[in-house]
């Protein structure tokens, strides 16, 4: 009856220790949230280059959980409207904040 009690404690040592190995943090692979933001913005990035108006102006692209913040200067209301339309239209893209303003004259 005594073997069979310490064979019950080495299976339960070695299941813990199975499940503890299991969770190491640096084992972990990044939060998917990370590369999926990293695509949107890329996504957003490619349509704004892809515009022959709008390839030549600094929006910054600023994407969190899929929600996007277009940051930046552009010249025309036309080109403010024209980059929210590529952004919205973008795969991955929940929401855009429009953080662009026109340059003064």
């Amino acid at each position: 009856m005594k073997l069979y009690g310490s064979y019950q404690f080495a299976g339960l040592l070695f299941m813990t220790a199975t499940l503890l190995a299991g969770c190491d943090p640096a084992s972990t692979p990044p939060l998917k949230t990370e590369v999926v933001d990293l695509d949107v913005t890329t996504h957003v990035k490619m349509a704004l280059m892809n515009d022959p108006v709008l390839k030549n102006l600094n929006i910054e692209i600023l994407t969190t959980n899929g929600d996007v913040r277009l940051v930046g200067v552009v010249e025309t209301q036309s080109q403010m409207d024209t980059a929210l339309t590529l952004a919205k239209g973008a795969a991955g893209v929940h929401t855009v904040h429009n953080e662009l303003t026109i340059k003064p004259e």
